[in-house]
């Protein structure tokens, strides 16, 4: 909304400067988009009084000084124009933009005075959101500050008693349906010239967006612009019938608008009608065959209230939104629209020399008010101060409307009829909150590293880990945490945005294979991906790694395979190596989205802190990926509980290290994770490296059994092992596997 610092200062008592209104709208949340001085260039340009008219030159005097202007200006004697004693040059309309004039003329002012002392030149634009409609004004935002600074409001005074006439106002107003028109008032004016408005109105009008047209427009406009009430001027000697119906559209009906548009309406818009013809759009734009043209005499003036529903249907209909129609579909202040009627019909008649009627027609319905019960103990629930019941109810009276009911407990409130937007508790918790002031709420902001710029120790081992997969070549991936409604392992939202963000994930597993699947679309196929998210049921950060295609790039000379199982693991495994954890189990076990191929618990210390699998054709069958993924999970923040507190250093070994070869006949599938888990428990002081180099199936072993081949690596310590401890301890080793596992060592 555009609008000048002195036509908001004329409701305010006392005025406000310019420093103290940008602060005060900054702080309670108006966004302040432009502030300037319009005339700042035009501060050399002086009044200055036509004295003589010639037939092609006029005389200019500024005290006992006389100046000659070579041309014949359109004005009377005594009326002043703007005058630069330097350049010697008479203000145009087009030296400031302005659309009418070729010269600006004052028909009052001091002569000597500079031009901006009589035109607005402090231009001030905000932006208003939709739900605060009652700020769409002049004076709705200075009801604003006056509410906040304890100024006093100053609405303007009408007394219509100078152009009112005792004369029978026979127009017949009809309402087909008082839902969507529920209040109407039609004033008649009589006896009008029309002729440009005061240059000191048009001039706010343009400075507001809108552009002058005529006296009878211009006051309804500037009626709009100053309370936010749209009213419409009809050329009442062009309404046949002298009756006016607010009815629906027919099928086939139009209207050439105001614009010079032929509209055609439907049954969804509300139009306003003759006995022949529709004449208006209702609430959103007039048609030309009622407009106000320059040998018009008699004015109806419609004031009214149009349902925002029915405003809503005639703008998505016809695909055009006005001024007006803006304002009608954000709601107006329909409780006074008497007072409107009269401030625009003063204007009409005291600008045109017309005579005001002074039987109005007015047809009203009675509207239902709000009603907000807010309990006293709310407010402080909400926002964490202790308010006395005693500030509650001063703010709610300064806001306006009525304080219906008090008890012990609670009030009963009745918000104003210009703010629409008050509707339930917590809107009036916002209003309180307001009017103390964000500024004035306690901060409980504080730092909890000691040093300013410093790295969370959490944050820090995020950043190592992504740092250390990098240079493994994943590459990390970033997705949003919600998914679609179908997906079961999630958290149902209460109020979706839409069936594709219905829900909270709870695991990051769909999130990666939207990613696939995208690449995939694109014949991306080669993937190393992860990431670092957080999923919800019990909120806490996962990592999650994905393999799938070739486990290297094409190459001459090197013969890529598909990525397996064996592929994932062995990134696991050095993430732990990394992390200095050491003592992780890979235990079988079962999960609902993984396949029949062995999937895995990753365990420490009994405690499941990941897993990792191939996905089911199941899972992936949704998101058309017909290669196979194999796909890790860990949980971050139990693995950043288990980081060893220290490093400890160990020094190289002084002994070469002897290792030795064992090979096993196991059940086709048996975990070779239960024998190294076992070596490590009972023989880690001697046996300090464990590595699977063989395993097969087939001839020549019996159906159903594998060969599994372990390496084992002894490092000395004091001195170096003799070849008869070496096999007394391997006989041991063997002993004990083959007791504790249905396994047997294969012979030579």
């Amino acid at each position: 909304m555009k609008l000048t610092l002195n036509w908001l200062n004329e409701f305010l008592e006392p005025k406000i400067n310019e420093k103290e209104l940008l602060d005060l709208l900054e702080k309670k949340g108006i966004e302040i988009v432009n502030f300037y001085n319009y005339l700042k260039d035009f501060s050399y340009y002086l009044l200055a009084t036509i004295v003589e008219k010639e037939n092609n030159k006029t005389i200019l005097k500024i005290g006992n000084e006389e100046f000659v202007i070579k041309e014949n200006i359109p004005a009377k004697l005594g009326e002043k124009v703007g005058y630069h004693l330097k350049e010697k040059r008479l203000l145009k309309g087009s030296d400031l933009s302005f659309p009418n004039e070729v010269y600006l003329i004052f028909e009052e002012g001091v002569e000597g005075e500079k031009v901006f002392n009589y035109l607005d030149n402090l231009f001030l634009e905000v932006e208003i959101t939709p739900n605060r409609a009652d700020l769409f004004s002049v004076f709705g935002l200075a009801r604003e500050i006056a509410c906040f600074t304890n100024r006093n409001l100053i609405l303007p005074e009408v007394n219509n008693n100078l152009y009112e006439i005792e004369e029978k106002n026979d127009i017949e107003i009809n309402i087909e349906d008082l839902e969507r028109c529920p209040i109407y008032i039609a004033t008649k004016i009589i006896d009008l010239k029309i002729k440009p408005s005061p240059l000191f109105y048009q001039w706010r009008l343009f400075l507001s967006g809108l552009r002058p047209v005529n006296n009878v427009v211009d006051a309804t406009n500037y009626t709009l612009i100053q309370f936010g009430q749209p009213l419409h001027p009809f050329d009442l000697r062009r309404i046949f019938g002298n009756k006016i119906y607010v009815r629906q559209g027919k099928k086939g009906e139009k209207i050439k608008t105001i614009d010079s548009i032929e509209r055609e309406v439907s049954e969804k818009v509300l139009c306003i009608a003759d006995s022949k013809r529709v004449i208006a759009i209702a609430g959103i734009i007039g048609g030309q065959n009622t407009e106000i043209i320059e040998n018009t005499k008699e004015v109806l003036l419609e004031c009214a209230f149009f349902s925002q529903e029915a405003i809503r249907e005639g703008i998505n209909f016809l695909n055009l939104r006005t001024e007006a129609a803006r304002r009608f579909e954000l709601g107006i202040d329909y409780e006074n629209l008497n007072y409107f009627a009269d401030y625009a019909a003063n204007l009409i008649a005291r600008w045109s020399d017309g005579k005001i009627i002074k039987e109005r027609k007015i047809i009203k319905k009675e509207l239902e008010k709000e009603m907000i019960t807010l309990p006293f103990n709310y407010p402080q629930r909400i926002l964490g101060i202790n308010f006395s019941v005693d500030y509650l109810l001063n703010i709610l009276k300064k806001i306006g409307g009525k304080i219906i009911k008090t008890n012990e407990k609670e009030l009963i409130y009745q918000p104003p009829s210009w703010r629409q937007d008050l509707k339930l508790p917590i809107d009036l918790v916002e209003e309180i909150a307001r009017y103390y002031g964000y500024e004035n709420f306690p901060s409980f902001f504080y730092l909890k590293i000691k040093k300013i710029g410093g790295i969370q120790p959490f944050t820090a081992f995020l950043n190592n880990l992504r740092n250390f997969l990098i240079g493994r070549g994943f590459y990390e991936v970033i997705t949003i945490s919600l998914l679609p409604e179908n997906i079961k392992e999630s958290i149902q939202l209460l109020n979706p945005l839409n069936e594709k963000l219905a829900v909270l994930r709870n695991t990051l597993i769909h999130s990666l294979l939207s990613v696939i699947a995208h690449n995939h679309s694109f014949n991306n196929r080669d993937l190393r991906i992860f990431e670092i998210g957080k999923v919800y049921k019990k909120e806490k950060y996962l990592l999650a790694l994905a393999l799938t295609g070739n486990n290297l790039p094409i190459n001459f000379d090197t013969k890529p395979k598909k990525v397996d199982y064996f592929d994932l693991k062995g990134i696991i495994e050095e993430i732990f190596n990394f992390l200095n954890i050491l003592e992780i189990d890979y235990l079988l076990k079962k999960y609902p989205f993984f396949s029949s191929f062995p999937s895995i618990a990753i365990v420490y210390k009994d405690d499941e802190i990941g897993y990792l699998g191939k996905i089911s054709e199941n899972l992936l069958l949704p998101y058309k990926i017909e290669e196979e993924i194999f796909y890790s999970e860990i949980d971050l923040e139990k693995l950043y509980q288990y980081l060893p507190k220290e490093k400890i250093y160990q020094p190289l070994p002084i002994f070469l290290p002897i290792y030795r070869d064992l090979s096993f006949i196991t059940e086709e599938n048996f975990c070779a994770q239960e024998i190294i888990n076992w070596i490590k428990k009972n023989y880690l002081s001697f046996v300090k490296e464990i590595l699977i180099f063989d395993s097969f199936v087939g001839q020549p072993l019996p159906p159903g059994k594998r060969n599994l081949g372990i390496r084992l690596f002894f490092y000395p310590q004091e001195r170096p092992y003799t070849k008869e401890e070496i096999e007394k301890l391997l006989n041991e080793i063997i002993s004990s596997i083959e007791s504790n596992f249905p396994v047997q060592l294969r012979k030579k």
